[in-house]
């Protein structure tokens, strides 16, 4: 549910709003299109280690 809430909220964004800038504590100042890549990447990188436990384990 809250994934589709998301992708609700980024379908309204408008090309500038990517652009807009955030501060994290880790990476500095990054625009919110780098952040929403880095988030990409998280959950891809969070799904490919349960992938292989799976695998690891035969469940």
């Amino acid at each position: 549910m809250l994934h589709e809430r998301f992708i609700i909220l980024l379908n309204n964004l408008s090309p500038y709003d990517f652009q807009r800038k955030l501060r994290t504590q880790v990476l500095g100042v990054i625009t919110l299109d780098i952040a929403l890549q880095r988030f990409i990447w998280h959950n891809r990188h969070h799904t490919a280690q349960i992938e292989s436990l799976i695998i690891s384990k035969g469940w």
